[in-house]
């Protein structure tokens, strides 16, 4: 998985949406968390530290094959990343039909 700054995560989840566009999903979730991550350099794994640091989310995103990709919010950046990341969402899925629904009747007596 590559963590990827705001830019870049954004210019491939909208290519991850184009290559899924005909036929396939992408799935978008997020995750608070306090802790380190593995991949900073330098980070410190006392518990004092981490209670002090800022809360952050990590944002993921996969095609569920191959591609995965990933960043990091802070919590400060994350209106104006959730705003960005559904405006995405929201162009990328227009295209979308509502299904249509058939009522079931009830047979139990």
């Amino acid at each position: 998985m590559r963590v990827l700054d705001q830019e870049t995560f954004f210019s491939e989840l909208s290519k991850l949406y184009d290559q899924r566009k005909g036929s396939g999903s992408v799935w978008v979730s997020a995750k608070r968390t306090v802790k380190p991550i593995k991949w900073e350099k330098g980070v410190t794994k006392s518990k004092a530290e981490t209670k002090e640091r800022n809360p952050r989310c990590l944002v993921r995103a996969t095609d569920g094959k191959k591609k995965k990709i990933s960043c990091i919010i802070s919590a400060k950046d994350q209106a104006r990343f959730q705003d960005r990341l559904f405006s995405t969402v929201r162009v990328h899925t227009e295209g979308m039909v509502k299904r249509a629904r058939t009522r079931k009747k009830n047979t139990a007596s």
